[in-house]
């Protein structure tokens, strides 16, 4: 659930001290009168009763500092079909100090910078696959991290097979650039060249991971495709990746919080209208909307966060599609939203 109850506490106190001030700055003076009579205690003494209560005083800085385990930012929700408002997959994670993105696809690194997220702190990085339009930001989250404020000292990175291949081949093929940045700027080479960890990842796995506990499986697309469930405190929270429908992933979403899943034929001028052979063309790379919904429900998922949408979604039917089949909390993810949970 997102957690806004704390905000909500502080807008009702606000609005019953206005609503306070509201009677009595309004009041005549022969009203003032019967408000005491009717109260049975002159202004003077409510004011004196009031001085002798202990009153608990919400900051901003509180509000703030909510209480949630996890926050999310939607940083990509788009797909390979460009779309001015939606930029390729990407999703920062974020629990205590720690920054955790889920894929870098076009588009990423400047929403992360629009999100006044420091890039040299963004150190953690998972691939669900290797598509382009989930890996294609990299090189500029290499670059960008070490440059100007920015001074990245560990990448640690995840992935599939050939995730080792894509970093090496990137500093490969950029050699010369990235020697005249880092040296240019006086900065060493740590999440770069040094200090950089890459783990691929096949199949079923389970391990900590600061502070997270990370569970992957395979799931069936047109490549070798990876699913995430991160685990803190108890909270679950669910990455898809692009899918078919997938009895796999509904074992590794059991019971969680939150899934972020493909939506990638949701309704709207992408899929409306269109021939049985173009639908077609997608049975082993996207599910169907209610494949991807009846595996949200079938896992138990609280809450489904629709992502890696083609231009002209319409939003209305979509989510009435989605209800008809799951009854958690939905939403259609954004650029640049943020949840926590």
């Amino acid at each position: 659930m997102i957690r806004r109850n704390k905000i909500i506490k502080v807008l009702s106190l606000l609005l019953a001290v206005f609503m306070m001030g509201t009677v009595f700055v309004g009041c005549s003076p022969q009203e003032e009168q019967v408000a005491e009579a009717d109260t049975g205690e002159s202004s003077e003494d409510a004011v004196a009763a009031d001085d002798d209560k202990e009153v608990e005083e919400v900051t901003a800085e509180e509000v703030e500092e909510e209480d949630y385990t996890f926050k999310l930012t939607m940083l990509g929700t788009g797909s390979p079909v460009l779309n001015e408002d939606n930029m390729g997959a990407g999703t920062l994670l974020e629990y205590g100090d720690n920054k955790y993105l889920v894929d870098c696809g076009y588009g990423v690194v400047l929403n992360l910078y629009k999100a006044k997220v420091n890039l040299g702190e963004v150190t953690n990085v998972f691939f669900t696959h290797l598509h382009t339009d989930h890996y294609v930001d990299y090189l500029q989250l290499l670059v960008r991290g070490k440059q100007t404020n920015y001074n990245r000292q560990e990448l640690n990175v995840f992935g599939p097979t050939g995730t080792t291949n894509l970093h090496d081949t990137l500093i490969e093929l950029n050699k010369e650039d990235l020697d005249y940045r880092v040296s240019a700027l006086g900065k060493d080479n740590n999440g770069i060249r040094d200090n950089v960890e890459i783990k691929e990842l096949v199949g079923e796995n389970s391990f900590e991971f600061k502070g997270l506990k990370v569970s992957t499986t395979n799931v069936p697309h047109t490549i070798e495709t990876l699913a995430y469930r991160f685990e803190a405190d108890g909270v679950s929270i669910v990455f898809s990746g692009d899918l078919i429908y997938s009895e796999d992933f509904i074992e590794l979403a059991k019971d969680a919080d939150v899934a972020i899943m493909d939506g990638m034929l949701s309704s709207g001028k992408f899929t409306d209208g269109k021939s049985e052979k173009f639908m077609a063309s997608f049975a082993e790379s996207h599910g169907t909307l209610e494949d991807i919904v009846t595996m949200a429900a079938k896992a138990n998922v609280k809450t489904l966060i629709l992502n890696h949408f083609p231009p002209g979604v319409d939003e209305e039917d979509t989510l009435r599609r989605v209800k008809e089949i799951f009854h958690g909390q939905v939403i259609l993810g954004a650029d640049l939203e943020s949840y926590t949970f």
